[in-house]
C-alpha cells in the first residue's frame, strides 16, 4: 500500500493484508517532532472538550446499565453465544433485545 493512500474507514483498514497493516502502523512507531504538529482548530477543540467532559467508559444508553448475575443452562448459553457471534452483536445486547421483544409482546 503506498503511504500516500488515505484510509477513510475501519473497513478500508480491515481489507488490507497483514503486511499492509504492519506497514501502515509502522509510520506511527516513532517520536513525532513538534514541527509535524499543529494547533487544534476551533471545531477540533470543541470535540476534544466534549470527549474529555464525557468521562470514561461506554456512552450511556437510556438510564445507563446495571451489571447482573444470571444462571443459564450451558447448552442454551452456547447457542446464544454462537448466534450473537454470527449476528455480530454482543451477548448482552442480544439478551437485552430478547427481553425487549418479550416485554413488547406482553404489552
Amino acid at each position: 500500500m503506498p503511504s500516500s493512500k488515505k484510509l477513510t474507514t475501519a473497513e478500508d483498514f480491515e481489507r488490507l493484508t497483514d503486511a499492509q497493516k504492519a506497514a501502515f502502523a509502522k509510520q506511527f512507531d516513532r517520536n513525532i517532532p513538534l514541527s509535524e504538529t499543529r494547533p487544534l482548530t476551533p471545531a477540533e477543540r470543541r470535540l476534544f472538550k466534549r470527549i474529555i467532559n464525557r468521562g470514561r467508559g461506554r456512552p450511556r444508553i437510556g438510564k445507563g446499565a446495571a451489571r447482573i448475575n444470571i444462571t443459564i443452562e450451558k447448552g442454551l448459553l452456547g447457542r446464544v453465544n454462537s448466534f450473537a457471534k454470527k449476528q455480530k452483536v454482543s451477548r448482552a445486547r442480544m439478551i437485552a433485545q430478547g427481553l425487549e421483544m418479550i416485554l413488547k409482546k406482553a404489552g
